[in-house]
């Protein structure tokens, strides 16, 4: 008799106890969520608020006194735009640039070539002014383009098949392969 009474007595407090989680639940969740229960209350609430801040509106701005003021340019920014795709714009210029492809000079067109660097090659230590249209391959992508320079003949370089030119700014060295026509 004693351990039904127990049991029962039990039964009856985990019963008192779930009913009592139930009801802090149903709180909580009123006090997180009150627009679930109460959308009267919350109407309300709004309809009664305050909206041009008459009660904040002349107070002095906060200063800190632990944490020196930003500057502006670095408040500016902070709302300054970014670049979401970084590179993005980069890559469809460089799609949308175009190249040329290299064409082989003509058997006759060589022959004349090599004609014309056979007599540079004999007045090279004048450092004859020469202008030289090569083909410049494209290190990004297939293709390259043409360019016509204008300088002084340094190096006639057999062995490594290049030409030396010297311009205003710079030297360049230009492979035979790639020269396409060479006047003085």
């Amino acid at each position: 008799m004693f351990c039904t009474f127990v049991y029962e007595n039990q039964k009856v407090i985990r019963e008192k106890n779930k009913d009592y989680q139930r009801q802090r639940k149903r709180e909580y969740d009123c006090y997180i969520f009150p627009k679930l229960y109460f959308p009267y209350l919350t109407y309300y609430l709004w309809c009664m608020m305050d909206l041009n801040y008459d009660d904040i509106i002349n107070l002095p701005h906060h200063v800190s006194k632990r944490h020196p003021q930003m500057p502006m340019y670095k408040r500016a920014a902070q709302f300054a735009p970014f670049a979401a795709l970084t590179g993005h714009a980069a890559a469809i210029r460089e799609a949308a640039r175009t190249t040329q492809e290299f064409r082989e000079p003509a058997a006759d067109r060589l022959e004349i070539l090599n004609r014309r660097m056979a007599e540079l090659r004999s007045r090279l230590a004048e450092q004859p002014q020469i202008v030289v249209t090569y083909f410049q391959p494209d290190s990004r992508k297939a293709g390259g383009r043409y360019v016509k320079v204008t300088g002084r003949l340094l190096k006639i370089l057999e062995y490594e098949r290049l030409l030396e030119v010297g311009t205003s700014e710079d030297k360049l060295r230009i492979p035979f392969r790639y020269v396409v026509d060479l006047e003085e």
